[in-house]
Protein backbone atom coordinates (compact mmCIF):
# COMPACT_ATOMS: atom_id res chain seq x y z
CA UNK A 1 0.00 0.00 0.00
CA UNK A 2 1.18 3.49 -0.78
CA UNK A 3 0.47 5.54 2.34
CA UNK A 4 2.42 8.60 1.18
CA UNK A 5 5.72 10.03 2.33
CA UNK A 6 4.52 12.70 4.78
CA UNK A 7 3.91 12.02 8.47
CA UNK A 8 2.16 14.28 10.97
CA UNK A 9 3.76 13.86 14.39
CA UNK A 10 3.70 15.52 17.81
CA UNK A 11 5.75 15.28 20.99
CA UNK A 12 4.25 13.32 23.88
CA UNK A 13 4.98 16.25 26.22
CA UNK A 14 2.65 18.53 24.28
CA UNK A 15 2.85 21.22 21.67
CA UNK A 16 1.43 21.54 18.19
CA UNK A 17 1.55 18.71 15.67
CA UNK A 18 3.93 19.16 12.72
CA UNK A 19 4.53 17.41 9.41
CA UNK A 20 7.72 15.60 8.42
CA UNK A 21 8.00 15.62 4.66
CA UNK A 22 9.70 12.90 2.64
CA UNK A 23 9.56 10.21 5.32
CA UNK A 24 9.26 6.68 3.98
CA UNK A 25 9.84 4.40 6.97
CA UNK A 26 9.84 1.17 4.96
CA UNK A 27 12.52 2.09 2.42
CA UNK A 28 15.82 2.48 4.20
CA UNK A 29 18.62 0.30 5.46
CA UNK A 30 22.26 0.08 6.44
CA UNK A 31 24.95 -2.55 6.05
CA UNK A 32 28.26 -2.44 7.94
CA UNK A 33 31.26 -4.76 8.08
CA UNK A 34 34.68 -4.55 9.63
CA UNK A 35 37.88 -6.26 10.69
CA UNK A 36 39.82 -5.78 13.91
CA UNK A 37 43.29 -7.29 14.34
CA UNK A 38 45.74 -7.21 17.24
CA UNK A 39 49.26 -6.87 15.93
CA UNK A 40 50.73 -7.11 19.44
CA UNK A 41 49.68 -6.49 23.06
CA UNK A 42 49.90 -2.76 22.44
CA UNK A 43 49.05 -2.26 18.77
CA UNK A 44 45.68 -2.81 17.11
CA UNK A 45 44.63 -2.31 13.48
CA UNK A 46 41.03 -1.89 12.38
CA UNK A 47 39.14 -1.27 9.13
CA UNK A 48 35.49 -1.12 8.22
CA UNK A 49 33.01 -0.06 5.56
CA UNK A 50 29.32 0.72 5.44
CA UNK A 51 26.53 1.36 2.99
CA UNK A 52 23.34 3.23 3.93
CA UNK A 53 20.40 3.77 1.61
CA UNK A 54 16.98 5.32 1.63
CA UNK A 55 14.75 6.88 -0.98
CA UNK A 56 16.97 8.11 -3.78
CA UNK A 57 19.99 8.61 -1.51
CA UNK A 58 22.85 6.30 -0.69
CA UNK A 59 26.05 6.81 1.31
CA UNK A 60 29.20 4.70 1.33
CA UNK A 61 31.54 5.09 4.31
CA UNK A 62 34.97 3.75 5.10
CA UNK A 63 37.15 3.94 8.16
CA UNK A 64 40.47 2.56 9.21
CA UNK A 65 42.87 3.15 12.04
CA UNK A 66 45.74 2.08 14.18
CA UNK A 67 45.58 2.26 17.96
CA UNK A 68 48.41 2.13 20.48
CA UNK A 69 48.21 1.29 24.16
CA UNK A 70 50.84 2.82 26.44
Amino acid sequence: DNVGNDRTVAYLGGGNAFTLRGVDPGAYGAIDAGVDASLSNRVRLFAGAGYSFGGRNSVVTGRAGLSFRF
